[in-house]
């Protein structure tokens, strides 16, 4: 497993899981390249991008982290991606001084609820009609 920082190709490169698909026409060619420039990095699983995920500052001491997955991780990947980052988000939280990470996970997702969960963190609250179909998330916070 290689991390390397993000392209604007990647994107196009990267079949989201069925559970992510609907988001699909938002990762167009102008949201990869408004987000090369941030922070973000690319997951490649025996040479093939598995998933991507990044950070924006909105202001000072507050980030929002995104990520997608590609239907073409390996299951036995998943620890590996996890930990890698756990430790990205606890590197860029310290060196950015953020004092809240956020997250926004579809509220019918089990696996990226308990993910979310799993990396510690804490449901704030529901967002109705927050996804790009209409859909409700669920807001998750990370704070130190």
């Amino acid at each position: 497993m290689v991390v390397r920082p993000f392209l604007a190709e990647d994107m196009a490169e990267l079949q989201l899981r069925k559970e992510q698909a609907d988001h699909q026409p938002i990762l167009s060619p102008e949201s990869a390249k408004a987000v090369e420039d941030e922070i973000s990095f690319t997951v490649l699983c025996n040479g093939v991008i598995c998933a991507i995920f990044g950070l924006l500052i909105p202001w000072e001491g507050r980030g929002q982290g995104w990520a997608f997955i590609g239907h073409n991780t390996p299951r036995r990947a998943w620890p590996e991606i996890t930990q890698r980052l756990l430790v990205s988000m606890q590197q860029l939280m310290k060196g950015l001084r953020l004092n809240r990470l956020e997250i926004s996970v579809a509220a019918d997702h089990d696996a990226a609820i308990h993910w979310a969960e799993r990396l510690g963190f804490t449901r704030e609250g529901k967002m109705v009609k927050y996804g790009p179909d209409g859909s409700d998330f669920f807001l998750y916070a990370l704070t130190v």
